[in-house]
């Protein structure tokens, strides 16, 4: 994975207010497939409330729709609890309708089931899948957030190398044979002959670029379904996991997927409640940012990375930040808001950012920092972002680096601290 790319996709999705979310889960499409300068251009084109866009135009396509109305009378809706951007509706027999992140419906019927009365003309997605094609790593995230490792056998492709994939399982597939690699180029430059030779059950898309929209295009063209998965758009981490319900949904693995999201969910609220307990005059002062081109991409006062630094016992430093989202400041601003941060929570993969001669690298003022001088910065694990939807390991992660002490014995899982050299 080139670091271009990389960094294009994530601060596409930082400008686009799409690293609101908690425990910062910044750039959870950072995989990078297909970003890099144009991505960023466009970005700064964008406003932070793309995400609530698309959730009105979802919610506007869905009470359009004629067979919404059947499905309200004939069944249930499923109840999400934080997710804005999808739904999932039961109808009899095990069938479900689900209004994906870009408002489009498609119709879950088991194998040996019948389309329901009324449905003829919904395109029609058979569970459980069997043969997927996933166009971010993050969707392997949300079927990792299942529980079950044999799910991984129903990619048939997906669109990172073997080399950028951490679930050993995936790499075993792509090497054997048994998953096939499709360059993001390859499908970005309009050619999709080996995904339509390849036909998969269904193309999980993640929505919100050019490239999505041409894909989808596409794929309408050669009648192959697909859900636009736009988990990267919720507004909390508790709603980017709870994404995991789709999923489930295509695996026929509802109860699992709420039995499962569920106990994350309480696991969160146990450790906040550790948190509230600490004194405020022990809760130290922690920094969050990363810097690119001489600019910082920060996070405001009111954004929800905020309250989860917050949540998890620490005092925000750039709480007077306006800001619900992404902030880009110079980095005399954010010095002058954060030199005295007890921790620095330095928004960059380990693999980019591997040691602190590559952070001064990217500004040598950052070794004026307290956090620096006391060796209390942490990156991202090479495997954050394929891990998205962990969200409770990651607060875990995050309680752990500011209260060491009321987690002792944790091993970080997702977060590393800044090692003084590589190894």
């Amino acid at each position: 994975m080139r670091r271009k790319e990389w960094m294009g996709k994530l601060l596409a999705m930082t400008l686009a207010g799409m690293m609101c979310v908690s425990l910062p889960a910044a750039g959870v499409c950072a995989d990078a497939e297909g970003a890099g300068e144009e991505a960023v251009e466009a970005a700064e084109q964008e406003t932070t409330d793309a995400a609530d866009e698309n959730a009105e135009e979802a919610a506007a396509d869905t009470e359009e729709d004629a067979s919404g109305d059947a499905a309200e009378e004939t069944g249930s809706e499923l109840g999400l609890k934080y997710a804005q951007n999808f739904t999932i509706e039961y109808l009899d027999n095990d069938v479900k309708l689900i209004t994906d992140g870009d408002g489009s419906q498609r119709l879950l019927v088991p194998k040996e089931a019948e389309v329901p009365e009324g449905y003829e003309d919904a395109v029609v997605i058979r569970t459980p899948v069997e043969r997927a094609m996933i166009c971010s790593t993050t969707h392997a995230g949300l079927i990792t957030a299942l529980g079950d490792p044999s799910l991984y056998d129903s990619l048939a492709v997906v669109t990172t190398p073997a080399e950028d994939w951490t679930i050993p399982e995936i790499v075993e597939n792509l090497e054997s044979g048994k998953t096939t690699y499709i360059a993001w180029e390859q499908y970005a430059n309009g050619d999709i002959e080996e995904v339509v030779t390849l036909n998969p059950d269904v193309v999980l898309i993640s929505g919100g670029d050019d490239v999505a929209v041409q894909l989808a295009s596409q794929l309408d063209e050669v009648n192959i379904p697909y859900i636009s998965v736009t988990e990267w758009m919720e507004p909390t981490g508790e709603g980017q996991l709870e994404w995991m319900k789709l999923f489930g949904a295509l695996y026929n693995m509802d109860q699992e997927a709420n039995d499962i999201f569920d106990a994350k969910i309480a696991r969160m609220d146990e450790l906040k409640a550790m948190a509230a307990d600490v004194p405020e005059e022990e809760k130290p002062v922690v920094a969050w940012g990363m810097v690119y081109d001489g600019v910082v991409y920060t996070q405001g006062g009111d954004s929800p990375t905020a309250k989860t630094i917050e949540d998890a016992g620490g005092i925000y430093a750039l709480k007077d930040l306006e800001g619900e989202g992404s902030v880009q400041v110079n980095m005399e601003e954010f010095l002058d808001k954060a030199k005295d941060a007890d921790i620095l929570i330095y928004s960059s993969l380990v693999t980019y950012t591997t040691d602190k001669a590559a952070l001064l690298a990217e500004d040598a003022l950052l070794e004026e920092f307290a956090a620096y001088q006391n060796d209390r910065i942490y990156v991202y694990g090479k495997d954050y972002y394929i891990n998205s939807t962990a969200v409770d390991e990651k607060f875990s992660d995050m309680v752990a680096i500011i209260h060491p002490e009321l987690m002792e014995g944790y091993e970080l899982m997702h977060s590393v601290k800044l090692p003084d050299a590589a190894e």
